[in-house]
Parts: structure tokens; C-alpha cells; sequence
């Protein structure tokens, strides 16, 4: 019986009063065609790497890399908004109120709109005042020129596709990722396919963009058209805007955003200070090491959005025990996964280093222990994160998390002179074991203690 209930709920079709089994069947979905998507877009970026080396050869290939670096930056733009809709989405769709879930898309949708065209207007304003050959140090104003052309039209196509990234989330919310997932591939071969036409049309660095960029905008219309159109056509954004539902989607967003924040000033900040301090022939080593810690983690990434968004559905139905059972199990899977990765690290990373990148990239016995253990931190972090965002109660974490990383920031800048790049992280670990790792025992413990209040007072 369960597991006719289990394939039923597989293939989307769970009774409803299975919440539990339809709840774990689409994590399940979720974590299996995220690691589709993840092979997907891993070999596209293997095609086209080499693709684009040899057509634009390798000054233009830099710029086409800084290119993208660049927009990567503009990623926090959103201000949070895509998983504050989420969020709120899923406690609406938990509570059953369609007419909840249709504001806060369009609270989510207008308010995306409104960033765009104010995000459009000025990258308008600086792209005539900014001299690409200087900061760029390119010998040929044509090639200037070409850089110049390219970007502001790869940030045009960025501003356009900013309110399209709802789509994903408004998948998730609804317990079905596996769309969100498979969208996703078709963005990525979507992408390829621009690519791949524009270097056999042999245009320049614009035309690639316009190939590539533009590819991933139009698979992204295709999603939101069936998904608004077809699919729900009862959440097609309104032309209105209560102001209840825009409290609600920017108040969990503000949280979000600057949780984005705090990870992109850990995430970016050791580099910088390695290079200041020590030279950039050090930075190489801390970089590809950290990179390592991070794809430790993958195996509970694949799931996390799909996790998110069950917790959040069973918080609005009040079904706590439920969100203390997926959190015990959640847990313990990270940890049956991620711990060989982590001794792995431990044991190997130094040869693996020597081996991916060179003897350049080469870390010490000491810069691989605190990476270890960095690795770990993110590892016992991913569950409590899941909690906190999933249940709405991330804006507590969230200044806290802010707080770790300017300590750490700080923390990092005083030490490098005498630790090397050593100092860095293990001023990175120690802040946020204590400033965020403790805090979030505390929050998630204390969330899961308390009866979730009503959706309208959340």
C-alpha cells in the first residue's frame, strides 16, 4: 500500500491527504533531476569552453569571461525577492488561499518589473562613462568598442529576464521542482544552442551574447508562458498590488537579501585580502581549495530549494513533527554523503589540489585542515538554513550572518600578516561557528518549539 502511494506520489499524483508522502516524494524528484540539470549544464560548460577559446582566442575569451563575472555581480539585484516569493508561496499554497498565491506573484512579478527598469536605467547612464580600454587595459579601441557593445547588451538581456526568474520558484512552491529542474536544462541547451549558432554565423562578442544570453531568455518566456498561460493560469500576475501581500513578500525578502550579502562578502573578500597582503601568486591556493570545500556540499544542494519549500507548506498546516522528522532525516543523509567527501578532503586534498590545478595551486597541510572544517561548518549550516528560510524566521540569521562575515572580513585582514592565507579562514570558521552556527541552533530549536502563527501574522 505505502508504496503504490509512494510511485503514485512519484509521478505527482498523491492523494490529497498524503501531505507527508507527497511532501518527501517531491524532494525526491527534486534532488534526482537537479543532478540531471547539474550534468547537464557541467557538460554544456565543458562544450563550450573550448568552443569559444578557439573562435574568440584568448584576449577576447578574457573579456568574454569578465563579461559574465560582471553580470554574476548584478545576481543580488532581485533583492531577495525570487525566494521571498517562494517562501510566501508555499505557506499560502499550505494553506490552500489561490487568491493569496496570485498577490504574491504579482507583488513578486511588478516588483522585479520596477527593479529591472531601474537596474536598465542605470547601467544606461554609466555605459558612456565608462572607459572600457583603461579598465580593461585592451592595446585596440575597436575591441573596446566590441567589449562595450557586448556588455550592455548582455545587461539588457539580464534586466529582461530579471522578473522570469519567478517561474523556478513558483514550481517549487508548488512541490513540483522537477519543472522547475527540467526548464532549467532547457535554459542551459537553450543557451548552448545560441552559442553554438552565433560562432557558426561567425559574429563577434555581441552576436555571441545575443546567441547565448538570448537563447536563456527565450526558453525562459517559453517557461513562464506555460507556466501562466497552461499550467496555473489562476497565479497570471494581476495588474494590482495589495499592500498586505507587498509587506509580506519584501519583509522575508529583506532577510534574504542580506543573507546574499553575507555570502558574497565571504565569498569574495579572501581572495582580495590574500592578493593585498601576500601577492596573487597566493591566491591560487586558497581559491582552488575553498572551491573544493564548496562542492562538498553539493549533495545536500541538490535538494535544498525542494526542502525549503516542503518545510514551508507544512509550517502553514501547523504539521511541526512532520518539519522535526525531515530535518532528522535531512541531517542525517548530509551527513552520510558529505562526511567521506570531508575525510576524503582531509586526506586527499593536497595531491587532488596538486592534480586539478597544478603545483601553482599547491595548499599547505594547515590551509587544507581549515578548509576541512569549513567544509564542515557549511555542512551542519545547509539543514538549520532550511528551517529558518523555509518557516519565514530567516531575519534574525540573517543579521547575524552579516555580522560573522564582517568579523570574519576583519578578522581575516589582521590575521593574513602572520598566518598567511591560513589567517583567512580560520578567521572565517571561528566567526561563524560563533556568530552564526550557535545562533541558528537557538532560532531553528525555538522555531520548532512554537505553533506557527496564522499566515496574515507571520
Amino acid at each position: 500500500m505505502h508504496t503504490r502511494l509512494l510511485t503514485q506520489a512519484l509521478l505527482g499524483r498523491a492523494p490529497a491527504g498524503s501531505h507527508s508522502q507527497r511532501r518527501y516524494a517531491s524532494i525526491l524528484r527534486g534532488g534526482v533531476t537537479a543532478l540531471l540539470a547539474k550534468l547537464v549544464a557541467m557538460l554544456a560548460a565543458l562544450a563550450s569552453v573550448p568552443l569559444t577559446l578557439r573562435y574568440l582566442g584568448a584576449e577576447r575569451y578574457g573579456l568574454w569571461a569578465t563579461l559574465f563575472s560582471l553580470l554574476s555581480w548584478l545576481s543580488i539585484a532581485d533583492l531577495g525577492l525570487s525566494n521571498g516569493l517562494m517562501n510566501a508561496l508555499s505557506h499560502a499554497l499550505g494553506q490552500e488561499r489561490r487568491d493569496l498565491a496570485r498577490d504574491y506573484v504579482s507583488t513578486a512579478f511588478w516588483g522585479l518589473c520596477a527593479i529591472a527598469l531601474l537596474l536598465g536605467l542605470v547601467l544606461a547612464l554609466m555605459h558612456d562613462r565608462l572607459d572600457w580600454q583603461s579598465l580593461m587595459h585592451l592595446r585596440s579601441a575597436a575591441v573596446a568598442a566590441e567589449f562595450a557593445s557586448a556588455i550592455a547588451l548582455a545587461a539588457l538581456i539580464f534586466a529582461l529576464n530579471l522578473p522570469l526568474t519567478i517561474v523556478g520558484r513558483v514550481f517549487i512552491a508548488m512541490q513540483r521542482p522537477e519543472l522547475a529542474n527540467f526548464w532549467a536544462i532547457g535554459t542551459t541547451l537553450g543557451g548552448l544552442a545560441g552559442l553554438v549558432t552565433a560562432v557558426a554565423l561567425h559574429g563577434g562578442l555581441a552576436p555571441l551574447v545575443l546567441g547565448f544570453s538570448g537563447g536563456q531568455l527565450l526558453v525562459a518566456s517559453a517557461s513562464a508562458a506555460w507556466l501562466f498561460v497552461r499550467r496555473c493560469p489562476e497565479l497570471l500576475p494581476g495588474r494590482c498590488v495589495s499592500r498586505a501581500s507587498a509587506r509580506r513578500v519584501f519583509g522575508v525578502s529583506g532577510a534574504f537579501f542580506v543573507t546574499q550579502l553575507a555570502t558574497l562578502l565571504i565569498f569574495q573578500s579572501g581572495n582580495f585580502i590574500i592578493a593585498h597582503h601576500l601577492g596573487p601568486k597566493q591566491v591560487a591556493p586558497y581559491q582552488v581549495t575553498w572551491l573544493l570545500a564548496l562542492y562538498v556540499q553539493v549533495p545536500q544542494q541538490l535538494i535544498g530549494a525542494s526542502v525549503w519549500a516542503a518545510i514551508g507548506e507544512a509550517y502553514a498546516r501547523a504539521d511541526l513533527p512532520w518539519i522535526r522528522q525531515l530535518i532528522r532525516r535531512y541531517s542525517a543523509a548530509g551527513l552520510l554523503l558529505c562526511v567521506p567527501l570531508i575525510i576524503g578532503m582531509l586526506i586527499a586534498g593536497e595531491p587532488l589540489v596538486r592534480w586539478w590545478a597544478g603545483a601553482a595551486a599547491q595548499p599547505s597541510h594547515e590551509l587544507i585542515l581549515w578548509m576541512t572544517a569549513w567544509a564542515a561548518e557549511l555542512v551542519l549550516m545547509q539543514p538549520l538554513i532550511a528551517v529558518l528560510g523555509g518557516t519565514g524566521r530567516l531575519r534574525e540569521y540573517a543579521l547575524c550572518s552579516l555580522c560573522a562575515a564582517l568579523v570574519a572580513v576583519a578578522g581575516g585582514w589582521l590575521l593574513v600578516d602572520a598566518l598567511g592565507a591560513v589567517g583567512v579562514i580560520a578567521s572565517t570558521v571561528v566567526s561563524f561557528f560563533c556568530l552564526a552556527l550557535l545562533p541558528a541552533l537557538y532560532l531553528v530549536a525555538r522555531t520548532l518549539r512554537q505553533p506557527p502563527a496564522l499566515l496574515a501574522h507571520v
